[in-house]
């Protein structure tokens, strides 16, 4: 008897989480290239695995908790093991609190969204404690981002680390990095550094499998890594703090439009939360409450632009609008109340030569001089920029391009591989593999598949 497609997607995705499972449960995105968790890697995970597993699910969102570092902030990144030489002493790793180790970056807060989700489908009483649980840290995570990283003339966002954003490597932040990171601009020791790594990081890159060359050209090249880590290590010094930045006169701030959409979803996801424990100790502090209005409305008001009919990510720095060719413009579908605005987003979504591709939706839109069909953040499409648009296209009552969404992905010939990224024009698999994420995604669409059917 054959096996259904929604069965397949059910079997690659169990096969996939138990191979990229760490020792302690955690799953990574991909065992050895990641030795932890990731923040929109694990809720996407969690969200996908919900469908088949809602404890689990759960039980992956806490884990990843874990790693909450004193101010609020959650990092990107939790090593539950000891840390290799390299992550430890060159990007800025610390032991937190809680026994594990933690990134000093973060990245888009979609793991609110998700424990929503998750909660949704967990029994009444398991949903209660679960929520409880993770209340406190979301909070404060939140609450975090809402005072240490906003301006204050508008309440955004500002990020102080491309991967923050979750496009590392991606050109409207690359052409940032080089004016920053310009070579007239840079101290003896950034040199010196700069000349180092360019000599040394092609072959510890090519020892671990992240590399590029012409018969692998899909990761970052190594000048944007190293550029990359210059940022870093100037965001470590800096603990992270874009007004210390903007005040030391060099390093890149930016108020990233895909990420503020984000931020404005898990806020709304936090306020469900806080309906469903309707409890006086599980309260949005109404500081927080009022930093998440001003958040939505700048949204609107600054990241749009009414001559372009598009949404902006924001050189903070210089204050100007950088170009709106990445997909973070797209994110805003997600809440805008706008049907033009909602309209204008629609339409690029669906313009074939912009993001409706062969296998929608890539991250750079085709028509433009910087996509790349084969370079990581440069084009290819990634699972969670699709799932983001897909849900969007589903709240706004745009089931048919939903649909069609999802198609496109469970009847690529390729999605039992679930691959890291795809090449957009004809769904090659791309990165590594087998990718929890597109796992995961494939079981979101294969239960959304059920529903509607």
């Amino acid at each position: 008897m054959p096996v259904s497609r929604s069965m397949e997607h059910q079997l690659v995705a169990e096969s996939t989480f138990a191979r990229n499972a760490l020792t302690n449960g955690a799953i990574s995105p991909h065992v050895p290239s990641f030795h932890g968790s990731f923040l929109w890697d694990t809720a996407l995970i969690a969200e996908g695995l919900s469908t088949v597993d809602p404890s689990g699910a759960a039980q992956q969102i806490a884990t990843h908790l874990q790693g909450q570092h004193l101010s609020g902030m959650l990092p990107n990144e939790v090593i539950y093991d000891k840390l290799p030489f390299i992550p430890r002493h060159l990007l800025h790793y610390k032991e937190q609190g809680r026994g594990v180790y933690a990134s000093n970056i973060t990245q888009p807060p979609t793991i609110v969204t998700a424990a929503w989700e998750v909660a949704q489908r967990l029994p009444k009483d398991d949903r209660t404690e679960f929520l409880k649980e993770c209340f406190p840290i979301l909070q404060t995570y939140l609450g975090w981002l809402m005072t240490s990283r906003v301006d204050s003339s508008d309440g955004l966002v500002m990020l102080t680390q491309p991967h923050e954003s979750g496009m590392d490597d991606n050109p409207v932040w690359g052409n940032v990095l080089e004016r920053e990171w310009a070579i007239e601009r840079l101290s003896s020791k950034e040199r010196l550094v700069l000349a180092a790594g360019t000599k040394i990081l092609p072959r510890l890159r090519k020892k671990n499998g992240d590399f590029q060359d012409s018969r692998s050209p899909e990761r970052a090249d190594d000048n944007s890594v190293l550029l990359s880590y210059l940022q870093s290590a100037l965001a470590y010094k800096l603990r992270g703090n874009p007004h210390q930045m903007l005040e030391y006169g060099k390093g890149t701030v930016v108020k990233d439009v895909g990420f503020n959409a984000l931020a404005v979803e898990a806020c709304r996801s936090l306020i469900n939360i806080e309906a469903v424990l309707h409890n006086d100790w599980y309260r949005v502090d109404d500081q927080l409450y009022e930093s998440m209005g001003r958040l939505e409305r700048a949204l609107e008001a600054t990241h749009y632009d009414e001559t372009t009919g598009t949404y902006h990510s924001i050189d903070v720095r210089t204050g100007s609008k950088l170009p709106a060719i990445t997909a973070s413009s797209l994110l805003p579908l997600l809440h805008t109340r706008s049907a033009i605005r909602q309209d204008e987003l629609v339409a690029a979504i669906t313009n074939p030569n912009a993001y409706w591709t062969a296998l929608p939706i890539p991250s750079v839109r085709a028509d433009s001089d910087e996509f790349t069909a084969g370079r990581y953040w440069q084009g290819g499409s990634w699972p969670f920029m699709r799932y983001q648009i897909e849900r969007a296209l589903r709240r706004q009552g745009k089931d048919m391009f939903a649909a069609a969404l999802r198609s496109r992905v469970i009847y690529n010939p390729h999605a039992s591989e679930a691959s890291e990224f795809n090449n957009p024009l004809n769904g090659t698999p791309l990165g590594v593999r087998p990718f929890s994420p597109a796992a995961a995604e494939l079981l979101l669409y294969s239960k959304i598949e059920a529903r509607k059917g």
